[in-house]
């Protein structure tokens, strides 16, 4: 009886494992009970501190306002991204969420009713809020895991082109996602990729010719396996291609002119709001950074460099001085890192922060950078990384930012060639949108990811 109870709870985690659909109804659900949890919290708090005379309407409407703001919110920090994220930092996501989310609800039951209100209520639903988050993202974590855990995979890679130590290292970082079973190297014979791949669940195609894709895909996703690859430069500038005509031969057009101008006049009008907003909050602690520097060494505050930008153009970035006096001033670049005996340690603070890259908001808000984009790079590596791949001068079609979506989604260790791919998914799949949820990702990012300082080869 328990082993047919056992082959029966096998068989389900199985049909789990390659039903997608389930997979997402799984997490939407999961995610729906926070939710609602989070709601009910919060108009009972209204209910018994804050609705005392005031009339039924003012009730619904907080709480129409509150659930938007928690949606958008929630789904800006990815704080419901199940079998993406571990535990701690769904939590983290959650928590951070839900503290702007009460932040700004207070100030506006404040501005309802034309006085400060007593905030105790207000923290006390967060710390209630953070048991319920810490409660749900172990419990939901554990039930997805044994719901979907990670498919068996084989990597096929290119021998030719990458390290497989390098590149299992990479993967096995992620233990949540992938099980690797073994490597292949896609030199090898057909009938024995094949053989191979008839006894899997899953296979990651990394950066192989595309003959070794043509010859493979079919074999896959005719025996349902699932198949993980990394796109070229190509693929993502195809992703985002326009169809020319409705009926007749397939053909899609390739623009690649960057922004359109109601874009550009949208994102300008987010920059100088941003910009001019995160400048009046951080005055107080440019201040203070700037007065450390000063007193440490006498030296200058700030450190200029020629950066690229839109079209090629160069302009002078401004960054809080992290290094002693003339560090480069024989105008050799040197690679940096987190042991380097030039960085002082005031520094060191503001590079693990991020903290030096404060004065860039002036850019921003002079129209010379932009607050997400690109991060505008040394003259030197525009020259090398172009000359190894010509399409890296795709990603000068918008201005440099102040933070960007390789920066977000990738890290500060990511090769140059995968952060181009990343670069330019930003600007093949702009909108205004994805320009408000990277901003607080990188407020996510900057909260509970330390920086790193370590310069990254152009391929790996």
């Amino acid at each position: 009886m328990i082993s047919v109870l056992m082959s029966s709870s096998f068989k389900v985690v199985l049909s789990l494992k390659k039903n997608w659909q389930m997979n997402r109804f799984v997490i939407f659900f999961l995610s729906l009970v926070l939710f609602v949890i989070h709601l009910d919290l919060f108009q009972h708090v209204w209910r018994q501190c804050y609705s005392l005379g005031r009339p039924l309407g003012e009730r619904w409407t907080f709480l129409l306002f509150y659930t938007v703001l928690l949606a958008i919110l929630s789904f800006g920090f990815n704080a419901y991204r199940l079998g993406r994220l571990r535990p701690v930092e769904l939590a983290y996501s959650q928590g951070i969420a839900l503290f702007f989310v009460n932040f700004i609800t207070y100030w506006e039951l404040c501005l309802f009713q034309g006085r400060l209100v007593p905030i105790r209520a207000i923290i006390g639903l967060l710390g209630v809020q953070i048991i319920f988050i810490v409660i749900w993202s172990v419990a939901a974590g554990w039930l997805y895991r044994k719901l979907f855990p990670p498919l068996k995979m084989l990597i096929i890679y290119n021998g030719a082109f990458c390290q497989k130590e390098k590149l299992v290292e990479k993967i096995r970082q992620h233990p949540e996602h992938f099980l690797i079973v073994g490597t292949l190297d896609c030199r090898q014979p057909e009938e024995v990729l094949f053989r191979e791949l008839e006894r899997q669940e899953a296979v990651m195609l990394y950066d192989l010719p595309v003959s070794q894709y043509d010859l493979l895909l079919p074999f896959c996703l005719a025996r349902s396996i699932c198949v993980y690859l990394t796109p070229t430069v190509s693929d993502i500038l195809l992703q985002s291609s326009e169809e020319v005509f409705s009926s007749g031969p397939l053909i899609r057009c390739i623009k690649n002119q960057g922004l359109t101008a109601g874009q550009r006049f949208a994102k300008r009008m987010l920059d100088l709001t941003a910009s001019f907003f995160c400048l009046i909050i951080a005055s107080p602690c440019m201040a203070v950074i700037a007065l450390a520097i000063k007193c440490y060494d006498g030296g200058p505050v700030f450190f200029r460099q020629k950066r690229c930008t839109i079209n090629g153009k160069i302009f002078s970035i401004i960054k809080f001085r992290s290094m002693v006096v003339d560090a480069e001033k024989d105008g050799i670049f040197q690679p940096q890192n987190n042991t380097d005996p030039r960085i002082t340690p005031i520094g060191r603070f503001l590079r693990k922060t991020h903290l030096d890259e404060l004065p860039q908001l002036f850019h921003v808000l002079a129209g010379t950078m932009s607050f997400v984009g690109p991060r505008p790079e040394r003259i030197e590596h525009v020259q090398e990384y172009t000359k190894h791949l010509p399409e890296f001068a795709f990603r000068l079609k918008v201005k440099g930012g102040l933070t960007g979506y390789a920066q977000v989604m990738g890290a500060y260790n990511t090769s140059a060639y995968d952060k181009l791919k990343l670069d330019l998914i930003y600007i093949q799949n702009y909108s205004l949108f994805l320009d408000l949820k990277l901003i607080l990702l990188t407020i996510k990012g900057i909260l509970f990811h330390p920086g790193s300082d370590e310069q990254t080869p152009f391929l790996e």
